[in-house]
C-alpha cells in the first residue's frame, strides 16, 4: 500500500524544508504532535436511542454522552436492541473505522443511516482495514440501508452473518474512495456469494 497524498503531508514536508526560524522549535513541536496522533486510542461508542429519527452529531444519542463517533479509526457501535426501526442522519461529514450495525432482538428493525443536514460517512482507518459489519444473525428480509454517500480511504471488509440470502446491508449513496469492499460471509454457501 503506498503512502496517501494528503494536505497534512504536504504540509509536514513543507515544514521540514523550511529553514531555521525562530519559530522552529514551535513547528518541530507541534510537528511531533501530529506525528504521534495516530497513536492516540479511537473513540468507541454505542447508540443509545431504540425507535425514531435521530441526529448521529448529537452526544446525547451514544451512550457516553460526551461525544460521537467522528475520526479515523473510531468504532460505532449501532446495534442494540432497537424497539422500531430507527432513521439516523448524519447532518455532517462523519469518519469511522468500524460501523457496527444489527438488532440484538429477535424482532429484528432495519437500521437506516440518512445524510441529514450534509453529512457523508468515510471508511478510514489507522491499522490500515476499515470494517462495516453486521453483529447479529438476524430474521431473513431485513436490509440495513446506508442513504449517504460512501468514501472508502482503508480497505474495507463488510461482514454478514449468513441466514440466507434475503438480507444484508445496502449502499444507496455514491461510493467513492481510493480502495475497494471486500465481502466476508464465513458460512455463506459459495453459489450464493455475489454482490448486488
Amino acid at each position: 500500500m503506498g503512502l496517501r497524498e494528503s494536505p497534512w503531508h504536504a504540509k509536514t514536508c513543507a515544514l521540514l524544508a523550511m529553514n531555521y526560524h525562530p519559530l522552529a522549535p514551535r513547528r518541530l513541536f507541534a510537528l511531533a504532535l501530529l506525528a504521534t496522533a495516530g497513536s492516540l486510542p479511537a473513540a468507541d461508542d454505542t447508540w443509545n436511542k431504540t425507535s425514531g429519527t435521530n441526529g448521529w452529531d448529537n452526544p446525547a444519542n451514544w451512550v457516553s454522552g460526551t461525544q460521537f463517533p467522528n475520526g479515523v479509526s473510531d468504532i460505532a457501535n449501532v446495534n442494540i436492541n432497537f424497539s422500531a426501526a430507527p432513521t439516523i442522519n448524519l447532518n455532517q461529514p462523519i469518519t469511522v473505522g468500524t460501523l457496527n450495525l444489527g438488532d440484538s432482538n429477535t424482532a429484528y428493525y432495519a437500521v437506516t443511516l440518512n445524510a441529514g443536514t450534509a453529512g457523508t460517512l468515510t471508511f478510514d482507518s489507522f491499522t490500515g482495514t476499515a470494517l462495516m459489519a453486521r453483529t447479529v444473525t438476524v430474521s431473513p428480509g431485513v436490509t440495513d440501508i446506508l442513504n449517504v454517500p460512501v468514501a472508502i480511504y482503508a480497505p474495507l471488509n463488510v461482514s454478514l452473518p449468513w441466514v440466507n440470502s434475503a438480507y444484508g446491508i445496502r449502499l444507496n449513496g455514491l461510493v467513492s474512495g481510493f480502495y475497494g469492499i471486500q465481502l466476508q460471509c464465513p458460512s455463506m454457501p459459495a453459489a450464493n456469494t455475489s454482490i448486488a
